[in-house]
């Protein structure tokens, strides 16, 4: 087999060509990933829409399970205020409790990329340290 020899002439439409097929891939690319993205808000605009529904769902049946205990502690012959303070009391200290929870997982701190922060300060020291070419 007889290698082949460049032909300087053909570097300009070579670089040309290049540079065409490469703004081709680049703009392919990014309409793939356009597409990709609305498709995915999509999916996430209908499962919003599910968990919305699932947690109205989930309130009225919340309800009527505080009425049921309600209606449960009046059969005990527990007074009506006695028993509606009761199950609102037991329903404050189990809302107190979720709330503390998600404040101290919603902190500032608590949500700072810490591993790709060290990430990014180990990749600035490597580059900082990296011999002068």
């Amino acid at each position: 087999m007889t290698p082949h020899k460049p032909d300087i002439t053909d570097a300009p439409s070579l670089l040309s060509r290049l540079m065409t097929e490469t703004k081709m891939l680049v703009v392919s690319e990014v309409k793939l990933a356009k597409q990709e993205v609305s498709d995915k808000l999509t999916q996430l605009g209908v499962g919003a829409g599910m968990l919305v529904g699932a947690a109205l769902i989930a309130f009225t049946a919340f309800h009527a399970l505080a009425a049921a205990a309600v209606f449960g502690l009046m059969a005990l012959d527990i007074a009506a205020g006695w028993a509606v303070l009761i199950v609102a009391l037991i329903l404050v200290v189990i809302a107190l409790v979720l709330f503390f929870m998600g404040k101290s997982r919603i902190k500032a701190e608590n949500l700072k990329p810490k591993q790709t922060l060290r990430n990014i300060k180990a990749d600035i020291h490597t580059i900082k340290e990296a011999p002068r070419a």
